[in-house]
């Protein structure tokens, strides 16, 4: 259809033909397409300015470094002989000692050549009071108890005289038992209280069919027979039994009773 400006699909196209007397229409030429051109790149951007602040250290990013790896290297999965014999190797220091090459401090020290001498190590006695244990002081082999220790036993816990606490001290004998040794038996009388120092002391009663039957185990710090020191000292209720070696100090009850004439505070 003419003039109406709609396609109809399917439809023939007539052909136009020039009107007589009218100059025919020019057309544009239509350029050829030909082959494509490679496309351009981009141009590069310009690098990022860096930051202001101390140049950076050591060399830059961009220089060539002096390694360089050998193709057959690059496939290496272990090291060679050079660089495991460096490993292997240590490095040996000569020795520091005072006929060679002395050390700063011994160079730094006042040395002074002398025959002999005597020197003394200043020590500070420690202890605990109320803790229910007795703690005993050794010099060399010499053990003796901490006179203060001694207001650990009820009879004499109200006691604050040090002199007589001193004195009470002095009289307190050291003896070793050897494991098995029996320090008390039982049904004998008191005559002494049994301070332990070292080792540990079984604690029994006799039983039945006349085999003993342990109440207890007594360590380093335990005592026995301290209320032999008030009144009548009586006998020991149970027998006390090294059960390993064991060293006591052994408060004798008639030397107590000799003190406790001469000082008004016993």
């Amino acid at each position: 259809m003419r003039g109406t400006g709609v396609r109809i699909p399917g439809a023939v196209r007539e052909k136009r033909f020039p009107r007589p007397g009218s100059r025919p229409r020019s057309r544009a030429p239509v350029p050829v397409p030909g082959p494509r051109s490679p496309a351009r790149p981009p141009p590069p951007r310009p690098p990022p300015r860096a930051a202001a602040g101390p140049p950076p250290k050591g060399p830059p990013a961009d220089a060539p470094t002096s390694d360089v790896v050998a193709p057959e290297a690059a496939a290496r999965t272990a090291l060679g002989t050079e660089a495991a014999a460096r490993l292997a190797s240590t490095l040996k220091t000569p020795p520091q000692s005072q006929g060679t090459t002395p050390r700063w401090l011994l160079r730094a020290l006042p040395w002074a050549e002398v025959p002999g001498g005597t020197f003394r190590v200043n020590r500070r006695l420690t202890h605990t009071l109320g803790d229910g244990r007795v703690e005993f002081h050794a010099t060399g082999p010499d053990l003796r108890v901490i006179p203060a220790e001694l207001r650990e036993l009820p009879p004499l816990a109200g006691l604050d005289d040090a002199p007589t606490l001193e004195a009470l001290a002095d009289l307190c004998r050291p003896r070793e038992h050897r494991a098995g040794e029996t320090l008390a038996e039982a049904g004998a009388p008191v005559t002494e209280v049994l301070l332990i120092a070292h080792g540990k002391v079984r604690r029994s009663v006799p039983g039945a069919y006349d085999g003993p039957v342990e109440l207890a185990t007594l360590a380093g710090g335990a005592f026995a027979g301290a209320q032999a020191l008030v009144g009548d000292p009586g006998r020991w209720p149970h027998t006390l039994r090294a059960a390993t070696r064991t060293t006591v100090l052994a408060l004798p009850l008639a030397a107590v009773a000799e003190l406790a004439e001469r000082t008004p505070a016993l």
